[in-house]
């Protein structure tokens, strides 16, 4: 059995920093009038739009999304005035390049339903945040080979989040993961998809913890990718790995699980040898922006072994149309086989 997967974080759009540093509602609002400027220059749906053409390249039989985000403007009574949803506008892109895919499993991560963000002299602009599993519609019929069944699904949100402070309170940033079983050629495998902490390594150790006592299955070979947000090492081989806390990190509680990284083990990987997943984030006008460090993974069960892996999304033709990165991220594609 083959499978071939990918995880692509699409960027929310906004730097969501200075929300945080606010210290009355005034401040916040002048500072949530700025942040979805700063979404609409971005132009979300050139972007998707741009995101499904890095898609269409390799066409995985699996895509995880991380930071498919809701975005929502209502007026003062209440109204909704603007909706951006980018997993809703990527699947609409997909499916008008001839691509369509359906969401497998979704998992709902943080949202801002509990931080009154008010616009100077409009309503509110909120945000919700997701991760979700895609898979290739067009994997069902003889064009793309032998179907992919989708034959149970699972989703949850970790218990542990690290607390960000807002106006004199705190504002747990939620984080979550989705599961999905799939069956080809009469043989089962669970991916996982999961968007862990960025910014606290002992939250993300603990809510990877929680992943392999929630969705991994000894008896049932598996698949967890996403952006995990530890940088893991460059090359096969390499040591001294040191994680961003200075201890073990997601990463290595993975690996001592028995995951392995498919792009330090892949039979053959195309681009970059480093595997640079991420740019800076006020790289995406920059045409000379290039992937930095290597956060977006995909690790593999004992039963499962890679053939290629490459990174999609650094090349010139990868833009938008007003020359933007669709994201900080690449599409990380590893096409595995089921030993």
């Amino acid at each position: 059995m083959s499978l071939t997967v990918a995880t692509f974080n699409l960027y929310l759009g906004a730097d969501l920093h200075p929300l945080f540093g606010a210290a009355t509602v005034g401040e916040l609002a002048e500072r949530a009038a700025a942040l979805w400027q700063q979404v609409m220059d971005g132009d979300p749906a050139a972007r998707m739009r741009a995101a499904a053409g890095i898609v269409g390249k390799a066409l995985p039989d699996v895509l995880a999304v991380q930071e498919a985000v809701r975005w929502t403007v209502s007026g003062p009574d209440g109204e909704t005035l603007a909706e951006l949803d980018q997993l809703r506008l990527l699947l609409a892109c997909l499916a008008e390049l001839g691509h369509p895919y359906r969401v497998a499993a979704t998992a709902e991560s943080f949202s801002s339903d509990g931080l009154p963000v008010r616009l100077p002299g409009q309503g509110a602009v909120r945000l919700a945040d997701s991760s979700a599993l895609l898979v290739r519609e067009a994997a069902v019929g003889t064009a793309a080979g032998t179907p992919v069944e989708v034959v149970g699904t699972a989703a949850g949100r970790y218990a542990v989040a690290m607390p960000l402070p807002v106006l004199g309170g705190t504002l747990p940033l939620v984080r979550g993961w989705c599961s999905a079983d799939l069956v080809r050629d009469g043989r089962r495998v669970r991916v996982v998809a999961t968007h862990l902490e960025a910014f606290d390594a002992s939250v993300r150790v603990a809510q990877v913890r929680e992943l392999l006592a929630g969705a991994v299955r000894a008896d049932l070979a598996t698949v967890v990718l996403g952006d995990l947000n530890c940088r893991a090492p460059k090359e096969r081989g390499s040591g001294g790995h040191v994680s961003q806390a200075g201890t073990d990190d997601a990463y290595e509680v993975l690996l001592q699980h028995g995951f392995r990284d498919t792009w330090l083990t892949a039979d053959r990987r195309v681009g970059d040898p480093a595997g640079g997943t991420c740019r800076p984030e006020s790289g995406l006008g920059d045409p000379g922006c290039r992937f930095d460090h290597r956060i977006d993974l995909v690790l593999a069960g004992p039963a499962l072994a890679a053939r290629t892996a490459v990174v999609l999304g650094g090349e010139p033709d990868d833009r938008t149309a007003a020359g933007r990165w669709p994201s900080d991220h690449g599409c990380l594609v590893v096409a595995l086989d089921l030993e």
